[in-house]
């Protein structure tokens, strides 16, 4: 993307997000922007760093009342995106016409703990930036070196969280880090992030010096968490979003995978691969589960009861 075409691109988001933020604080709905501008501003003060939506962090009851003025704005929720009765997802995509999108969260990606806790223990403490002269509430410095982490864990596979995420370990201080790490933990989110800050060389070494055990980078951690809940699941729900996951509708296929959106061919041979996918991510679960299972000690044998 030429230089100019992208400056005009992030002119128009931070207009777009002045124009959400000002509707929202009308209607009383507290947020935190994530991301995008702020990042930018802090991370990249010499250098370009594109963004292509807005990222809002709000509380989860807030989301009807959002939903609402997002739709005033012209914004539409982007439909069929998440299987009926599956795990609710981190985030809603908001799209206009004008191809402007918002993304509203109501947690980060990577932690565990209810959103009303994510809300309270992150809103607790607030930065801002200040976009055509109006003030944008965004995370604190702490905030938002949780979520870098926790996007390079996310995203471990793309450059851009990773520079991110190095930058800002060049600009910060162990002792903030540590402050991250405790905010990891206590909204149980601490094995992506040390997962996250493990990608780079530096994050590696601040996560030596504030005692992060390296034993909490997984690279199944995801698809544990997905198939341990589905497995805790009543075994009606089990079977019916068993078949949802197995045979989601069009819209999902195209959504998620690229290939599907080539026409019915694309389509067609999408649910294949899906299912080899869903096949071999549940077999590595089980085979893994098998192997803790034999590693754990019985309680037999002469120290045991028996």
């Amino acid at each position: 993307m030429p230089r100019d075409f992208s400056a005009v691109v992030t002119l128009a988001i931070d207009a777009a997000t002045v124009e959400v933020s000002k509707a929202f604080a009308d209607e009383d709905i507290e947020f935190r922007l994530l991301k995008g501008p702020v990042l930018a501003a802090w991370l990249y003060p010499d250098d370009e760093r594109p963004y292509g939506d807005t990222d809002l962090l709000i509380p989860a009851t807030a989301t009807d009342g959002a939903h609402d003025i997002l739709l005033r704005l012209g914004y539409r929720r982007r439909p069929n995106v998440v299987l009926k009765g599956d795990r609710p997802w981190h985030a809603t995509t908001y799209q206009r016409s004008d191809g402007r999108m918002v993304d509203v969260h109501v947690t980060l990606q990577g932690l565990e703990a209810p959103t009303e806790q994510v809300w309270q223990t992150l809103s607790q403490a607030a930065g801002s930036i200040t976009l055509f002269g109006h003030r944008v509430p965004t995370l604190s410095t702490v905030g938002l070196l949780l979520h870098l982490a926790l996007h390079a864990a996310q995203h471990h596979d793309e450059e851009k969280p990773l520079e991110d995420l190095r930058r800002a370990l060049d600009v910060t201080s162990i002792d903030e880090w540590s402050l991250a790490a405790e905010l990891a933990g206590a909204l149980d989110g601490l094995r992506p992030f040390t997962e996250g800050l493990s990608r780079v060389g530096t994050g590696r070494l601040v996560q030596n010096r504030i005692g992060l055990d390296p034993l909490h980078r997984d690279e199944h951690h995801n698809v544990d968490r997905s198939l341990e809940w589905l497995a805790g699941l009543p075994l009606r729900k089990r079977l019916s979003l068993g078949l949802h996951k197995l045979l989601p509708p069009p819209e999902f296929q195209r959504e998620y995978d690229p290939r599907a959106r080539s026409g019915a061919l694309g389509l067609a041979l999408s649910y294949p691969r899906r299912w080899w996918r869903l096949a071999a991510a549940s077999a590595t679960w089980a085979l893994r589960k098998t192997r803790t299972a034999r590693r754990e000690p019985s309680g037999d044998g002469e120290n045991g009861i028996g």
